[in-house]
């Protein structure tokens, strides 16, 4: 179960910061999000954990092998964490509620790729 939610839960924020950047990403970037290159980037984000959200939701569904993308959601986590930490000051407000989101969604991903055992879901 913790496999679906985690990726249900990736899934719903990247289809949020999607469809509404300016507002979801402003309080975590600041305002340089609304510039071209802010506006560029944040919608890659929000691409990059949609494809693996739903990525990873349809390899649950489909009984698939799901390891690899946990593992990757840790990996692009890791290295968002370190930009986060570089640039922290120069972020928004509320950059550090997004970096425990982000932290946790580390860890959570983590905790589910280690739980995996021959590519199958966690029990």
């Amino acid at each position: 179960m913790l496999a679906w939610n985690h990726a249900i839960t990736r899934t719903a924020l990247a289809a949020g910061l999607l469809a509404a950047p300016s507002t979801v990403g402003r309080s975590w970037l600041g305002d340089g999000i609304d510039t071209g290159g802010g506006d560029v980037a944040l919608r890659a984000l929000a691409v990059r954990d949609l494809v693996l959200g739903v990525g990873t939701l349809s390899a649950l569904g489909s009984k698939a092998p799901v390891r690899r993308w946990f593992q990757l959601g840790v990996a692009v986590e890791i290295v968002e964490l370190a930009a986060i930490k570089r640039r922290k000051r120069e972020l928004g407000p509320a950059v550090g509620a997004w970096t425990a989101v982000t932290a946790m969604g580390a860890v959570g991903g983590a905790m589910v790729a280690l739980a995996i055992t021959d590519d199958q879901e966690p029990t």
